[in-house]
């Protein structure tokens, strides 16, 4: 190796020394404030690191982290040359959350939750396609039954006009296309 290569890695080496040290500990997860993003490791039964970063920027909702589980296992690291510290890896998740923008996905162990819930549960596309192929026949067989019965008693009644009447209307109610009603980009 000559001395430009050397040279190379004693200023690699200053870079890294400059910028600081990255101290990583193992704990378990004491207490979790997911209003402040941070949650209280205990190092030993008598060391407790407060205020956790569960992201590495702290009372911004924007971004990814995880929430751990109380009593679970976990990584973190010091940041640069500050006390901070910053969740890396855990052994159990109470909560993940994502939000970008206007939209927030929440998964915990209850399911999942899209922009806070509001319009309640997804539908299973399958039962909803055979419940709807379902009112659609009984509707058929309604229009039918009731179509041959206007037949009968109109002929009699009024020569026929409110039979024309009645199927001129059924005949330009629409068909339903189900076919449509899925979103194959998010499945469940």
């Amino acid at each position: 190796m000559g001395a430009k290569e050397r040279q190379k890695i004693f200023e690699g080496i200053k870079q890294l020394a400059e910028v600081g040290m990255h101290e990583i500990y193992r704990g378990t997860v004491d207490s979790v404030d997911e209003n402040e993003h941070t949650f209280d490791m205990k190092l030993t039964d008598t060391i407790t690191v407060y205020n956790v970063r569960l992201k590495v920027i702290t009372g911004d909702d924007e971004g990814v982290y995880v929430v751990p589980k109380k009593g679970s296992y976990v990584v973190a690291c010091r940041m640069e040359n500050s006390v901070d510290m910053c969740l890396l890896q855990c052994s159990k998740i109470d909560k993940w959350v994502l939000k970008i923008g206007n939209t927030t996905m929440k998964f915990d162990s209850n399911g999942i939750i899209a922009n806070g819930g509001n319009n309640n549960g997804l539908v299973n596309v399958g039962i909803l396609r055979t419940e709807l192929q379902r009112l659609e026949a009984a509707i058929t067989t309604v229009k039918n039954a009731a179509g041959v019965a206007m037949a009968v008693y109109s002929g009699a009644l009024d020569g026929g006009a409110s039979a024309t009447a009645y199927n001129t209307a059924v005949n330009a109610i629409p068909a339903q296309n189900i076919t449509t009603i899925e979103d194959t980009k998010f499945k469940h």
